[in-house]
């Protein structure tokens, strides 16, 4: 759903942007997203890891 999302925001960006306050909370949502799906995916190889530990 992030993913998707943030290609909304970005396609909204390349339009024409009505206002500062539009084109500062698209930003701001980009970043929030991405900030997401980072801790998403370190969180996912962290578990891998200890998956991993408790195989060996």
């Amino acid at each position: 759903m992030a993913e998707r999302d943030i290609k909304m925001y970005k396609d909204f960006l390349q339009g024409e942007t009505k206002t500062f306050e539009g084109r500062y909370c698209a930003d701001e949502y980009i970043s929030i997203a991405k900030n997401r799906l980072q801790d998403i995916n370190l969180k996912l190889k962290e578990i891998e890891r200890e998956n991993l530990n408790d195989a060996l």
